[in-house]
């Protein structure tokens, strides 16, 4: 049985690891944001997240209390932005790695299922733009399909007998700026 309070904690906990976990993915991937993370703003999360672990880690069995404490064995010594920008890329791609199993347990989700599902949208507005441009550049005279080799003909062609081609067209070069949002999204995801 969960002690009177266990689960506001383990909630408020929840929300602080969050917040540093994406700190720290900004600083692994050197995103310009992290150059304006405020220092106290930063400890203060820093000895609330310490503060937040040792707590529930008291007040756990022995599973959850070897949890806690592997948390707080976790940010214990990044102490101060400056170390998180000093340090190996390397380290802090493991350190993330380490937060992004830790985010798993804590919240029951995977942080970077998101970003994935982002991506492939893109990919795949990405992919029909540049099928509706290339439509339109063939069938308005240009020859793409003629130039690219054969399979681009056999494309084209079958695309000719299947789509309507001012339709195509437009959702190509409504795609691709579309295509262009959900990418970025998912870099910043």
């Amino acid at each position: 049985m969960e002690a009177p309070g266990a689960t506001t904690e383990l909630a408020a906990l929840r929300g602080r690891w969050l917040q540093w976990t994406a700190l720290v993915e900004g600083f692994a991937h050197r995103r310009v944001a992290r150059l304006r993370v405020d220092a106290e703003g930063y400890r203060k999360l820093h000895r609330e997240l310490l503060r937040g672990c040792r707590s529930l880690a008291g007040r756990a069995g022995e599973p959850g209390r070897a949890f806690f404490e592997g948390l707080e064995d976790l940010v214990r010594p990044w102490l101060h932005p400056r170390v998180l920008e000093q340090a190996d890329r390397e380290i802090l791609f493991d350190l993330l790695a380490r937060c992004q199993e830790a985010t798993r347990e804590l919240t029951g989700r995977n942080p970077g299922r998101r970003r994935w599902v982002w991506r492939a949208l893109g990919i795949g507005a990405l992919l029909l733009g540049l099928v509706g441009v290339a439509w339109a550049v063939d069938r308005f005279g240009m020859g793409v399909a003629a130039r690219g080799g054969e399979w681009s003909h056999m494309v084209s062609l079958a695309l000719r007998r299947s789509i309507d081609v001012p339709h195509l067209a437009i959702a190509g070069i409504l795609a691709i700026p579309v295509a262009v949002y959900l990418v970025w999204h998912s870099a910043r995801a």
